[in-house]
């Protein structure tokens, strides 16, 4: 199979190669990249993450993603595990980042100076032990947003740093929409910092209702600190380009696109099903929506008269009612809180547990949620949600959608 896999269009990818070019003379550059859901916001920063690592071994590439269930501190842990990671898989780095700190440390004003000191003692007192990977995380106590702004822009003045948020649509937390707003009016007036950061997310006008409205204000009053790249979808060219880069010989790619609406991680998903299942090629000329069955095995649901239901009388979810459950769960994300999909359907939480469970190759169970009393579960591949999505389309559907995203952000959405 070729090493050379078709992922992006050249011209999209020239756009991210010129900013980080840019970046590496000491400009800053920001790039706010959208795309819905599979749209191939992820392959192509990975293109230009190998580009940048061919180009310069000095470079430090980190792309800490954001999760829809992540409260602000979570994801404050995920943007300085992200980078002391990265330094900590690569000793000869972290020491020339160290030593770049340390010369940096005495002209700073006390705070900046304060920041360097608790992140450097991150690096040293949190490696990981010899032939392991996990360490021992250090974050600064004052404002430590603030602070990762502040050492990302000191660090990139000695060595690149391509930095992708990915899913930056997630956060519903203020302070980190303050810090993404701080990180792009920095970058915008710095002219001496080779830092490229790329905030991957979906379209913001088309998502108005749900996206955090800090995070849209965010990005209109920044408007001119930074590059809109919006990924267009793909066509037929562009997927049999795809096919060929996988020695993909079954062709098919006008279906492709048509039941995928062209988007390419959805895409390269049922093209590699395909691949593994010849029985799904015989329903390519249908929607997306019939190539799931969302139908639960009814023999392993109990009837409604097997037991009382455990909350406080509440209806037990049947098989007629998977189909609601199944956009409810759509709706609150890839991932999703079993019990609050329950509890928005007045239904009993266990008997939801059992749709899920009896749902064949649709819903896998993810962890239990101790905050939320409930069992977290997940679709089995996105294109699973996207199916479900596709399928209520209706002005009811569009109703519901509307009240899930207002209670999303009313008693979901972390601070």
């Amino acid at each position: 199979m070729s090493s050379d896999v078709f992922v992006a269009r050249e011209s999209d990818l020239n756009v991210l190669k010129e900013a980080w070019s840019k970046a590496n003379g000491g400009s800053a550059q920001s790039i706010l990249l959208t795309a819905p859901y599979g749209g191939g916001k992820r392959a192509l920063v990975a293109q230009l993450a190998r580009y940048a690592k061919n180009e310069n071994e000095d470079v430090l590439v980190f792309r800490p993603a954001f999760n829809e269930e992540e409260d602000g501190q979570n994801t404050l842990v995920k943007l300085y595990a992200g980078v002391l990671s990265y330094l900590h898989g690569n000793p000869g780095l972290r020491g020339k980042v160290e030593l770049a700190l340390n010369s940096n440390l005495p002209s700073q004003k006390p705070r900046v100076q304060n920041w360097i000191k608790s992140f450097l003692e991150g690096m040293k007192k949190g490696s990981p032990k010899v032939g392991e990977t996990q360490f021992q995380l250090h974050i600064p106590s004052d404002n430590p947003l603030l602070g990762f702004v502040e050492l990302m822009h000191l660090i990139s003045e000695s060595f690149p740093i391509l930095l992708e948020i990915q899913n930056v649509h997630h956060t519903h937390s203020v302070a980190v929409a303050t810090m993404v707003k701080a990180m792009l009016h920095r970058s915008a007036a710095q002219n001496k910092s080779q830092l490229l950061t790329i905030y991957s997310c979906v379209p913001l006008e088309e998502n108005a209702g749900w996206v955090s409205q800090p995070l849209q204000d965010v990005f209109k009053e920044e408007a001119g600190g930074y590059t809109a790249l919006n990924l267009d979808a793909w066509g037929v060219e562009e997927t049999e380009k795809y096919l060929t880069s996988k020695e993909y010989t079954f062709g098919l790619a006008a279906e492709l696109v048509k039941m995928t609406n062209g988007r390419p991680g959805f895409i390269a998903e049922l093209a590699d099903m395909i691949a593994e299942d010849e029985d799904l090629r015989s329903k390519m000329g249908s929607d997306l929506t019939d190539l799931f069955d969302f139908a639960p095995d009814e023999d392993e649901l109990d009837s409604e008269d097997e037991s009382d239901s455990g909350d406080n009388q509440r209806k037990k979810a049947t098989a007629e009612d998977a189909s609601k459950v199944a956009f409810i769960s759509a709706l609150l994300g890839m991932s999703f809180p079993s019990g609050i999909v329950a509890d928005m359907l007045n239904l009993d939480r266990s008997s939801v547990d059992d749709i899920y469970d009896a749902t064949e190759g649709i819903y896998k169970e993810v962890q239990f949620s101790k905050p939320l009393n409930t069992w977290i579960y997940q679709f089995n591949h996105a294109m699973m949600r996207e199916a479900v999505l596709a399928k209520h389309q209706s002005e009811e559907d569009k109703r519901i959608a509307g009240n899930t995203g207002a209670f999303i952000e009313r008693f979901l959405a972390p601070a």
